[in-house]
């Protein structure tokens, strides 16, 4: 593995940062797939507010470790979730459940 040791750090970060970005566009389109839809929501809360407190501490930890790669993907990917979060809040008070 000397190999890897011969990249740059700048390009271990910039191909992070790329790549947590891409990762946060996954969690958009499941945004606009939300809000687009007019029912409820199948996604639980636990899911929901459980990876947002994973995105968040890895922010934190990217701030603490002063790691780029980890800290701007998991902000966006924080502020991506917390959307998420207010669609379904929203669509799930829209559309109660139906026994």
């Amino acid at each position: 593995m000397e190999i890897l040791k011969l990249i740059p750090d700048i390009a271990y970060e910039t191909i992070g940062i790329i790549a947590g970005l891409i990762g946060c566009s996954v969690i958009g389109i499941q945004v606009i797939t939300e809000y687009k839809q007019h029912h409820r929501s199948s996604l639980s809360y636990a899911f929901l507010f459980g990876w947002l407190f994973i995105y968040m501490f890895w922010a934190v930890y990217g701030i603490r470790y002063e790691a780029l790669a980890l800290f701007i993907p998991n902000t966006v990917a924080s502020i991506l979730q917390i959307a998420m979060i207010v669609v379904i809040l929203q669509k799930n008070k829209k559309y109660p459940p139906q026994d």
